[in-house]
């Protein structure tokens, strides 16, 4: 009871020392919100109030957006949806929920490693997780890469407790988590099946018995049959026609190689800007000679614990579908590489001496205090040169602020760029407590009213103050 209270307090500790770590700049760095950032907030807004998605639709299982070019995801759309309802709609509150999911994940992780290892692995694959730098870099992006990582590790979770029980239970959930986890993210549509194969083969090879096979595909099924129901509701939600391409066996090849580039892995990182800060890597440089020796590891031990050289199989087999879709260097695709990876670190770095151990952790301290530092200042700088600066959501709290005072109805000029794109139109749903009216620049003002525009100067009308933002608010005389 003692040493269980003891690792607690570990985990507990750890969590502590590393959340003012994330929560620093939560809103601020990145400056300003990706679109799918704003269109999941967007959305989850108007859903929080109005059960009604920016279309119209009536609790949709997908809600299309980004001007109808691309669908919001259910589980990410729906988990920010009752996180808004339950504490309000607002930037921080966006990305709180998001850093909330990433704390939850690496729990997980812990419950995992202490099951299959040792406590003593579970704390180190959560500084692990902690520590990554793709981790950390999407700790302040809401957007949906984080949420396969959960239903990964719940089906590890079910598929492990199987193996040591027997439990016919643990598969059918173990089904259920790969079946929400094909939901999560577009990404896992060719992640998924080659799981779920790979599973079956597992699961078999335990007993040679079909009843367990029956069992993992009774929950997996309802997700996959309702695959084909849901694309003919939500045409190019579940598959992208446009994406599927294959010109020749190269193209199909070089996906899944590059997938496992190691300059890719550990400096340059994702192509995409905002998804890495291109010198740090999906995962910090200092890891790579331990990972090595983790990998050799477990593949040497193989036949002392099936499981681990289950995990590290799914790890090689991931991306053998990346080829359909051309992704080549997206780590935002690959982050569920994160919690494998964790895990054969953690499973033989636990066995080695306290001494090296503080000398690994060391090692990975120094680069991560690294990446902290170019995040907060030079990372910054070229996602604020990508997608501007959300700061002026500000100037809809002191529209609201003074509409709230004169009981006035909020105006904006219809011309504003913060009233026009889909984080404007967040901010106006998220800060104004009535309904704001957009306008155009020649129309006449009415009475009670209350305007947020970018003129200095408004014949006719009384300024009230302007802000630092550039925006300045009249009222009616």
């Amino acid at each position: 009871m003692h040493q269980s209270l003891l690792t607690k307090f570990k985990v507990l500790l750890l969590c502590l020392l590393f959340l003012p770590i994330y929560l620093h700049n939560l809103v601020s760095s990145p400056m300003g919100l990706t679109v799918d950032e704003a269109a999941f907030a967007y959305n989850a807004t108007l859903l929080s109030k109005t059960a009604h998605d920016e279309n119209g639709r009536f609790l949709p299982v997908f809600v299309l957006s980004i001007d109808g070019k691309d669908w919001r995801q259910p589980i990410t759309q729906y988990y920010q949806t009752a996180f808004f309802k339950l504490f309000g709609a607002s930037i921080y509150n966006l990305r709180l929920s998001n850093l909330v999911l990433v704390f939850a994940i690496g729990l997980l992780l812990y419950y995992l490693l202490s099951l299959v290892i040792n406590p003593t692995a579970g704390l180190l694959g959560l500084f692990f997780y902690l520590t990554t730098p793709i981790v950390f870099i999407h700790g302040h992006l809401a957007l949906d890469n984080n949420a396969p990582l959960f239903f990964l590790l719940l089906y590890l979770i079910t598929l492990y407790k199987y193996t040591q029980t027997k439990k016919l239970s643990n598969l059918i959930y173990a089904g259920i988590s790969l079946g929400i986890c094909f939901y999560t993210y577009k990404a896992m549509r060719a992640t998924v099946p080659i799981w779920g194969l790979t599973t079956l083969l597992y699961i078999f090879l335990q007993n040679k018995k079909l009843k367990p096979l029956i069992y993992f595909s009774a929950g997996l099924a309802p997700f996959a049959l309702a695959a084909p129901i849901l694309q003919k509701l939500y045409p190019g939600s579940v598959f992208d026609k446009n994406t599927l391409h294959l010109s020749s066996v190269y193209d199909f090849f070089y996906p899944y190689i590059s997938s496992f580039d190691l300059g890719f892995l550990f400096i340059k990182g994702d192509d995409t800007p905002f998804h890495s800060t291109g010198i740090h890597g999906m995962f910090l440089l200092a890891s790579l000679p331990i990972l090595f020796y983790c990998f050799y590891q477990i593949i040497k031990t193989r036949t002392k614990n099936k499981f681990l050289f289950f995990i590290l199989l799914l790890l090689v087999l991931t991306p053998s579908l990346m080829g359909l879709v051309g992704s080549i260097h997206r780590a935002s695709r690959l982050m569920v590489f994160v919690p494998f990876f964790a895990i054969a670190f953690a499973s033989i770095t636990s066995k080695l001496n306290f001494k090296l151990r503080v000398l690994i952790i060391f090692a990975f301290l120094l680069n991560f205090i690294d990446l902290f530092s170019y995040y907060h200042l030079n990372y910054n700088l070229k996602t604020q040169a990508l997608f501007g600066n959300s700061s002026y959501y500000h100037s809809y709290i002191t529209l609201n602020s003074i509409s709230q005072k004169t009981t006035f109805t909020p105006y904006i000029n219809k011309d504003l760029s913060v009233s026009k794109d889909i984080s404007g139109k967040f901010f106006q749903e998220a800060y104004l407590s009535k309904k704001a009216v957009l306008i155009q620049r020649d129309e006449e003002l009415p009475k009670n009213a209350v305007l947020m525009t970018n003129r200095a100067e408004v014949p006719g009308l009384n300024l009230i103050s302007c802000d630092e933002f550039g925006q300045c608010f009249f009222q009616s005389p």
